[in-house]
């Protein structure tokens, strides 16, 4: 199910696109949540998604998060998305909640520890991939990375023109100024 955001709030970072995916696991065992979001500032900001990102969560907290009842029970960083997708320019202003509240209480039970922190057993992996194959199969955050790729090289056509434009100005400065420099001594 996919929900673009329609927010209009210039200048503010914001939700470029937002997913919610269920994955049942076999056997009465539940079901996992996973709702992404790909946080962004609007066309023409030139701020970094990681701050997009931190404007939305803390600094200090990983962007793909496991929880239980609201409760962060595990994080990866985003280079985890990145490695996983390799939809590297987009990696930076993704955050995933990976919601483990409906599966069953056994199934609960052996994926969180008794000091609340996930254990990366046969389950974790299960629910890894199952989350690795969707993100994968996810052609609209291909088209967002294409996207990004398009916004880097016409920004780095610009930045390039600008370069050039700004050397040659220098160069017309050094110029004239070199002109007018008596070299004395030597």
């Amino acid at each position: 199910m996919l929900k673009a955001s329609g927010v209009k709030n210039k200048g503010k970072a914001r939700a470029l696109y937002d997913d919610e995916i269920s994955i049942s696991l076999d056997g009465g065992r539940g079901s996992v949540g996973v709702r992404l979001w790909l946080i962004h500032w609007p066309e023409g900001i030139k701020k970094t998604a990681r701050s997009a990102r931190q404007s939305f969560i803390p600094e200090n907290q990983d962007p793909i998060v496991f929880t239980n009842s609201g409760q962060t029970i595990h994080s990866l960083p985003s280079s985890w998305f990145r490695k996983k997708t390799g939809l590297g320019l987009i990696a930076e202003g993704v955050v995933i909640d990976i919601a483990i509240d409906k599966l069953n209480h056994k199934e609960k039970a052996s994926l969180v520890g008794g000091n609340r922190t996930i254990v990366q057993t046969g389950l974790y992996t299960e629910i890894m991939e199952h989350i690795i194959d969707r993100l994968n199969d996810d052609d609209e955050l291909k088209r967002w990375e294409e996207k990004f790729a398009n916004r880097r090289s016409t920004r780095e056509i610009v930045d390039e023109e600008l370069t050039k434009r700004l050397g040659e100005k220098i160069d017309t400065y050094l110029n004239r100024a070199t002109g007018s420099i008596e070299v004395t001594g030597a």
